[in-house]
């Protein structure tokens, strides 16, 4: 590294998968790997701007923890880093490797310079006990004033949580995608407020929701506020996000079923000043 000072990315092409490194009794070295690497990058006088994490299987998440040495170490290595990424396709849930996630995850979401996060924690095999990852402890006072890309799939929080993240984005922050979350308490229906507060966003994407109003919600009436014709389309609820419509499509759902407002195209739905 230190002969390529301008280096802003470093990739690993064709790393192991969890089998062969488990064969060859390699986990623990590999984990240890994804913090020692931008340590060494910075030492060697160059800085990442980008850093994809991708885990095929996640067994112990303790083994992903930096030493003390490196906890210290790693803030300054990624203090400049601009986007960021973690994909763990399976993983053993419970409350110590839920910490363990959070623990290892803080260094680098704690960097003010991030412009791109996605935390993508989807299984490959849905469990019935299966708990999505509790982040509210990663979003309880983020500091990303660059930020203009939050993705988040496969994760759960509190609404309260969401309004405090909501309310420190900055101004420029642009796109917001949550697939597969699960609402650990209120309505969803407090959601579409929260995220219809914040006009500086300017595309909301919401896809397969769980928890609240939507557990209780039939196919027909979940197509009928969060179904898109297509990819480019947005939907009843994300129509509602972005200022078109009076009425919140969820607003009585939690107890009762409510008409849904009917839109078609943008110029044919009323805009709504904040």
């Amino acid at each position: 590294m230190s002969r390529m000072p301008c280096a802003r990315t470093l990739s690993m092409l064709l790393p192991l998968d969890y089998h062969t490194a488990g064969k060859h009794d390699l986990m623990l070295m590999l984990s240890e790997l994804i913090a020692k690497l931008p340590v060494a990058v910075h030492n060697a006088g160059a800085w990442l701007e980008t850093i994809h994490i991708k885990l095929s299987w996640l067994n112990s998440l303790s083994d992903l923890l930096p030493s003390p040495e490196l906890q210290q170490q790693l803030p300054l290595a990624v203090h400049r880093m601009q986007r960021f990424s973690f994909e763990g396709r399976n993983w053993l849930n419970g409350d110590a490797n839920q910490d363990a996630l959070c623990d290892m995850l803080a260094p680098y979401l704690d960097t003010p310079s991030l412009r791109d996060i996605s935390l993508d924690m989807l299984r490959d095999d849905e469990s019935e006990d299966h708990l999505p990852v509790h982040i509210g402890r990663l979003t309880a006072s983020p500091q990303w004033q660059n930020l203009s890309q939050l993705f988040l799939r496969d994760v759960a929080f509190h609404p309260s949580q969401l309004h405090g993240l909501i309310s420190n984005l900055p101004i420029s922050f642009l796109s917001f995608t949550m697939e597969h979350i699960r609402l650990l308490s209120g309505t969803w229906a407090e959601v579409l407020d929260i995220l219809r507060g914040k006009p500086a966003i300017t595309s909301v994407r919401l896809d397969d929701l769980l928890g609240a109003e939507c557990d209780d919600m039939s196919d027909d009436e979940m197509k009928a506020i969060f179904g898109k014709q297509s990819f480019l389309d947005r939907s009843q609820a994300e129509w509602y996000i972005a200022g078109f419509g009076r009425q919140n499509p969820l607003e009585g759902r939690s107890g009762q079923n409510n008409e849904t407002m009917e839109l078609g195209s943008e110029e044919e739905a009323e805009v709504v000043s904040a």
